[in-house]
């Protein structure tokens, strides 16, 4: 009985941590990917006005 018990919950488990979890992660990990490739481009963004900045200052 015992058996059955705990292979009942590991299928409720897995269907769980496929259903609702696995897309929930995805979603955080696309997000922080976004948010790292967006940080780059405003970090590039930034030190090429600064570049700008300076040459055209010391002209």
């Amino acid at each position: 009985m015992k058996e059955k018990q705990k292979a009942f919950y590991k299928v409720c488990f897995s269907y769980w941590y496929h259903e609702r979890f696995k897309p929930f992660v995805r979603k955080c990990v696309d997000l922080i990917c976004f948010v790292i490739v967006l940080l780059a481009l405003i970090c590039m963004a930034l030190l090429g006005l600064y570049a700008i900045a300076s040459a055209v200052g010391h002209l």
